[in-house]
């Protein structure tokens, strides 16, 4: 099983509203151009919290949770499609995921990044004007060690298009700063927005940390929560 609560990270953690759709999935077959594979599903309770029983898996990349309104409820739907990963040795073994923290992503929020790459002037790989809702995207902290924010850290993947658009410390969600600049690297949320990002391997560049890198990527439609953390040894 994995069991936890949904929150949303740019509400102070809000608590996710009772009644959404919850799903556990095995994004291995995003890897071949296909959709996440549905292993478990639920429902949100009060309080944000969430149950999935019977996740039966072989998945060495990892699950994701993916949280989104229930057919039949998107019309005015407040909450954007938004999956978590969870990684694959906390479930190495059968054993239960507990207390694992699943994000969601407002549909205010959305509207807010969409609004930033419009004035950006964001376009797709083939040169089209592109936004998040319709491309989904990443949703990347970059972490140190202790897992707080790092600032002047910058993302790039091997392959694919994919820019990075990083939340400045200007009042508001924007990805310029208090001059009507394009930020170009994480502020102190330490932010990076990757819109229709493919799936390759993730680099984080920094003047002073180094970090891992990762293979992932998103789908159409959906935001996919992840971090990359700071390397120590």
């Amino acid at each position: 099983s994995i069991s936890g609560t949904a929150v949303d990270p740019f509400n102070d953690n809000t608590p996710a509203d009772a009644g959404l759709c919850v799903y556990a999935a095995d994004p291995s077959p995003a890897l071949i151009g296909g959709d996440l594979d549905i292993l478990a599903s639920s429902v949100i309770e009060d309080a944000g919290a969430y149950t999935l029983e019977g996740v039966v898996t072989t998945s060495t990349l990892g699950l994701v949770v993916l949280v989104e309104p229930c057919e039949g409820a998107e019309e005015g739907a407040t909450v954007y499609p938004s999956g978590t990963g969870v990684a694959a040795d906390t479930y190495a073994g059968g054993t239960d995921v507990t207390e694992k923290v699943a994000y969601i992503l407002s549909t205010a929020v959305v509207d807010a990044i969409d609004g930033n790459l419009a004035a950006l002037g964001h376009v797709d790989g083939d040169g089209e004007p592109a936004n998040f809702a319709d491309g989904g995207g990443l949703i990347n902290f970059i972490l140190d060690a202790a897992e707080s924010p790092v600032s002047g850290a910058t993302v790039a993947c091997a392959a694919g298009y994919c820019p990075a658009y990083y939340r400045s410390d200007a009042e508001g969600f924007s990805f310029t700063d208090e001059a009507g600049e394009a930020t170009t690297a994480t502020g102190s949320s330490g932010l990076a927005v990757m819109p229709g990002a493919p799936i390759t391997t993730y680099t984080v560049s920094h003047p002073d940390l180094e970090f891992d890198s990762r293979t992932m990527g998103s789908l159409p439609g959906k935001a996919l929560f992840v971090s990359m953390y700071e390397v120590t040894d």
